[in-house]
């Protein structure tokens, strides 16, 4: 292992960190986190984190990790549509931790822990919005390309990605302003420029989390 290079790197990412959360500075940081990853030889441990390093420096994205997401969700909505078979229960959450960018942050968090870097917004749900915010407008323009010709999707062939506000979709007005973070991430999954499927991902403010977490106390 170069030692030097690991130092460097590390020593990158944590002056990136004392920065404000720009475009530049997120494209910058997961750019040496991907760099970190494969040095350390972690990229297969890390997989979700490394999907989306990979995203940030590519306006196309084709590779297994992206196929495998696309291919996963063409087989569930074809049960759905040809045999009525209703999207399992826990399909948004089980994908959530691809797409919704839990499971991106928690390995983010995890790696860079790992080596002595701590995020400065890790545990603050609110605090990781200004990172989602820069990232996502990195890549809202770049799609999810699905290329693998051998094994063709029946219903879509890519998918897309952008935040949107909670005051979008008239189903977001059963809810007060302040139970929710201002942003969500919206998921589009596409048929060349068409929506087949959009599944929304929210986040719950900390009053909100308080407030139930108060709930389910016993009396």
């Amino acid at each position: 292992m170069k030692t030097g290079s690991k130092a460097k790197l590390i020593k990158n990412i944590t002056d990136g960190l004392s920065r404000p959360l720009t475009e530049l500075t997120v494209k910058s940081l997961l750019a040496d986190t991907r760099k970190l990853l494969e040095l350390l030889g972690a990229a297969q441990t890390y997989r979700t984190l490394k999907f989306y390093c990979d995203w940030v420096l590519h306006t196309k994205m084709n590779k297994k990790f992206a196929a495998d997401l696309l291919r996963r969700f063409d087989e569930v909505w074809d049960k759905r549509i040809g045999s009525k078979i209703p999207m399992p229960a826990d399909f948004e959450k089980t994908l959530g931790y691809q797409i919704g960018f839990y499971g991106f942050e928690q390995e983010l968090s995890t790696f860079l822990g790992k080596h002595g870097i701590v995020l400065p917004w890790h545990g603050f749900r609110d605090k990781w919005l200004p990172f989602e915010i820069a990232y996502c407008s990195i890549v809202e323009d770049s799609w999810l390309k699905y290329s693998d010709k051998t094994r063709p999707l029946k219903h879509i062939n890519g998918a897309r990605v952008r935040t949107y506000r909670m005051t979008e979709g008239p189903e977001r007005q059963d809810y007060a302003p302040s139970d929710y973070l201002p942003l969500g991430i919206e998921w589009a999954f596409m048929l060349d420029d068409e929506p087949v499927f959009v599944l929304t991902i929210t986040f719950p403010s900390a009053s909100l989390v308080e407030r139930e977490r108060q709930s389910k106390k016993p009396t």
